[in-house]
């Protein structure tokens, strides 16, 4: 105990806090990478603020569509059978390592990103951040 009657930091730090769902909405959406949800499909269920911001597209534009629609040719064409791949085999080629990618905005300008996946079997979680 400190003067004040209080317990010091470092013993009250050390008792995990649970983390529920609206931990998990506060952070994506306070990130400033662009991070999308999707499903085994590659259909976009969650997408943050900056996604949005660097893709140019509003949220609900983007729900329920494929993920693919963030990339250009020929990407876009080749991206189902790339994600169909990995859940058949397990084969990594972005999940787990990340690596540059091209993406494209909504006027059509394309982007050169870094980016991450990662997630459980049944969602996918890709960030995508600025390249160095």
């Amino acid at each position: 105990m400190t003067t004040n009657g209080e317990q010091p930091l470092s013993e009250t730090s050390k008792q995990a806090i649970p983390f529920d769902a609206s931990m998990a909405e506060a952070a994506l959406d306070s990130a400033v990478n662009a991070i999308a949800v999707i499903d085994e499909e590659g259909l976009v269920q969650r997408i943050n603020p900056a996604a949005e911001r660097l893709f140019g597209y509003d949220g609900e534009e983007m729900l329920g569509q494929n993920i693919s629609m963030l990339m250009p040719e020929p990407y876009r064409s080749a991206h189902d059978a790339y994600l169909r791949n990995y859940l058949r085999t397990g084969n990594k080629r972005i999940i787990g390592i990340g690596r540059e990618v091209f993406g494209q905005r909504k006027d059509g300008e394309p982007l050169r990103r870094r980016a991450y996946g990662s997630g459980p079997s049944s969602t996918r979680c890709s960030i995508a951040a600025p390249t160095r």
